[in-house]
């Protein structure tokens, strides 16, 4: 049972750019993904939110799922469930007010055109059918997830929604991770990777992975590093593996590859003074680019630019674009905030789970039936 408390809706026009560049090549700028155009005024009529037994056992062949540029477009509405998601297993990330079997009220992401009934947004959001849905998708599938801590972040979510949880040994000391996930019949790999330098060539060539999703820009470095990075240590290794990929298909059949890059969020300067999502991305963006000097989040913005357009040059990859930065960038709420200890970068669990959900609709749409013309 899912009861509305209250919306927040994201009705501001991001300055920033952030395309999506389908298999290389760009859309209309008004279809770019964090280019946000304002909602209609939200309804107070919260029956939207709650999707009956019947959708949620409902194959997905039978839903017409939202694009991808769709689901930056949206409002953060507030949820009671009638227990939390899960309990991670790392005390020092887990979001306050947290008791097993007791009920959990958090925030969660609805994009207007699921709210207007135009499309469905991936029916992994609802939790308790996540880990069935995902493993219908990723059945004799690997997936890599490489990058910085925030990636980390990402695989550690799954572990849990998946039901194989994986604690958090710090991130320092957290090494390539590997879980065997639905049944045994899905392999799900973490890399830690900050630069992308080091470990995406070596889970390339030791696990073959079907889905990579890839980050990095936590950890600043100037741009024509950040540049001379890609070019010389990143985009090699993913052309060889989209290449072996290809020809697998043309060998033995099967599915396409399926390389995404996830954007990155910078942190929130004060976080602790916030008890709920932001309205606005453009007011937010003014907050960071004055006082979130000190580790460089007043940059992401930019770099972020920077990577794809780097992408978009590759005419020899075909990839997608995981625009969290949009969506979670209205959250200065969402971090660790515990006495003698403030995090404003990284994110408390299981309050965290929208880089899942994300994933999981693109999953959809790329290896799952459904209605919607816009399969990635």
């Amino acid at each position: 049972m899912v009861v509305l408390f209250s919306t927040i809706v994201f009705t501001s026009i991001c300055n920033s750019y952030y395309g999506l560049y389908q298999y290389g090549n760009t859309k209309n700028a008004s279809n770019y993904i964090g280019i946000s155009q304002s909602p209609t005024q939200s309804s107070q009529n919260a029956t939207h939110l709650s999707q009956s037994p019947a959708l949620l056992n409902q194959p997905s062949s039978h839903l017409n799922l939202c694009a991808i540029e769709e689901i930056t477009v949206g409002s953060w509405v507030t949820v009671t469930y009638d227990k939390p998601p899960y309990i991670p297993l790392a005390k020092q990330r887990r979001c306050p007010g947290l008791t097993q079997d007791e009920p959990y009220s958090m925030w969660r992401w609805e994009p207007e055109a699921a709210k207007l009934k135009r499309c469905e947004f991936s029916v992994g959001n609802t939790f308790h059918n996540f880990a069935s849905s995902y493993c219908d998708l990723m059945k004799n599938k690997t997936v890599a997830i490489i990058g910085d801590s925030i990636s980390v972040h990402h695989y550690l979510s799954l572990t849990h929604l998946l039901g194989v949880p994986k604690p958090l040994l710090g991130f320092r000391k957290f090494q390539n991770q590997i879980s065997h996930v639905c049944e045994n019949t899905s392999i799900l790999i973490g890399g830690k990777d900050y630069y992308l330098n080091d470990r995406v060539a070596e889970i390339i060539d030791s696990y073959s992975p079907d889905v990579l999703v890839l980050n990095r820009g936590s950890h600043y470095v100037p741009d024509s590093q950040l540049l001379k990075d890609f070019r010389t240590n990143i985009f090699p290794p993913l052309e060889d593996w989209q290449a072996k990929c290809n020809l697998n298909k043309s060998q033995k059949g099967g599915d396409d590859c399926l390389l995404i890059w996830r954007t990155t969020v910078p942190g929130h300067p004060d976080c602790m003074a916030y008890q709920e999502p932001m309205q606005s991305v453009e007011k937010m963006e003014e907050i960071i680019a004055l006082n979130g000097t000190k580790y460089h989040w007043h940059e992401f913005s930019h770099q972020s630019e920077l990577v794809l357009n780097a992408f978009q040059q590759q005419t020899n990859l075909t990839y997608e674009v995981m625009d969290t930065y949009s969506i979670n960038i209205l959250r200065p709420d969402l971090h660790l905030k515990m006495p003698n200890f403030i995090d404003c970068l990284h994110t408390c669990m299981p309050d965290d789970s929208t880089d899942s959900w994300l994933f999981h609709h693109m999953l959809q749409l790329k290896y799952g039936n459904h209605t919607n013309a816009a399969n990635i």
